[in-house]
């Protein structure tokens, strides 16, 4: 049996034909929503700061201003969204309250990273002792 996500079950409730038009009759119609503006710019930010995580430094990825570069991705995608549609896809309080969510959700994600840096490295440190011990005996 497939999953049903969230947004199939949302759009069932408010109108089952139209769920039946996209999911069944694929007619489906792609409408940008601070959601997908979001996402999309989280995913630019974080795709970044891993990229520099791992092909530069860990100091490098780190001295990025995520913040700042996550405000920056929300207004391009905020600009080009309306290009496309030619309407506001969502309000100035919802864009900045997905931003200051955003923000947590970098920090609590760079704090993840770090710790689970510090747990490798501890656990190399551990195997370390280790090989030394059977050395020893």
């Amino acid at each position: 049996m497939s999953r049903v996500s969230y947004t199939q079950l949302s759009m069932w409730s408010k109108c089952p034909w139209r769920w039946k038009l996209n999911y069944i009759d694929g007619h489906s119609v792609f409408t940008e929503s601070i959601y997908t503006l979001f996402g999309t710019s989280m995913h630019e930010t974080v795709q970044t700061y891993l990229t520099v995580f791992y092909n530069d430094t860990i100091k490098a990825a780190d001295s990025l201003q995520l913040d700042k570069m996550l405000q920056y991705r929300m207004m391009e995608n905020f600009k080009k969204a309306k290009e496309e549609i030619g309407e506001d896809c969502c309000t100035k309080e919802e864009m900045s309250e997905f931003y200051l969510q955003g923000v947590i959700i970098l920090e609590l994600l760079i704090l993840k990273l770090i710790l689970i840096v510090l747990v490798w490295q501890c656990q190399l440190q551990l195997l370390f002792w280790h090989v030394e011990l059977v050395k020893e005996q």
